[in-house]
């Protein structure tokens, strides 16, 4: 009986070491895929994040007849206090104005967002190892008199 315990053969060390190779090599695939569909999830929420301050912006523009300077000009009454002033990757929300339009400008890690991601009309400017969004509200005066805005995205690649 001791004889037939001596036959047996379990895995070499290689096909160990083959087996754990394979997991290693699986598992780090899940991570990276995991790690850039994080990245594309917080990229979508600076979006919305950032077309919630356009909004706001246009309720600011109606009640004030101006733009806001800065973001905090449009808590709490716009925005609640605790919404932030940097996007998921901490990087800030800058306002931009003009007598005619108002621009939000952020910055993402670059190559996050592709064009089928947010269409044809989003600006994106590579700036590094970032890229720099920007959504622009203009004002139109409509036939009724009242204030229009249209909401552009445009695409530019420097």
């Amino acid at each position: 009986m001791d004889r037939d315990i001596l036959k047996k053969q379990g895995f070499s060390l290689f096909e160990l070491s083959i087996g754990i190779a394979i997991v290693i090599v699986l598992v780090s695939a899940v991570m990276l895929v995991s790690s850039q569909l994080t990245k594309q999830s917080k990229a979508l929420k600076t979006l919305k994040e950032m077309e919630t301050i356009s909004l706001a912006c246009q309720q600011y523009y109606q009640k004030n007849v101006s733009w806001p300077a800065q973001l905090s000009d449009l808590q709490p009454q716009f925005i609640p206090k605790t919404f932030g002033s940097s996007n998921p990757f901490g990087q800030e929300y800058i306002l931009q104005t003009s007598n005619e339009q108002i621009t939000i400008i952020t910055l993402i890690p670059q190559g996050i967002i592709k064009q089928s991601f947010i269409g044809p009309q989003v600006v994106i400017s590579s700036q590094g190892e970032w890229d720099q969004v920007n959504l622009s509200r203009s004002k139109k005066v409509g036939i009724s008199g009242r204030v229009q805005y249209d909401t552009k995205y445009r695409y530019n690649d420097s």
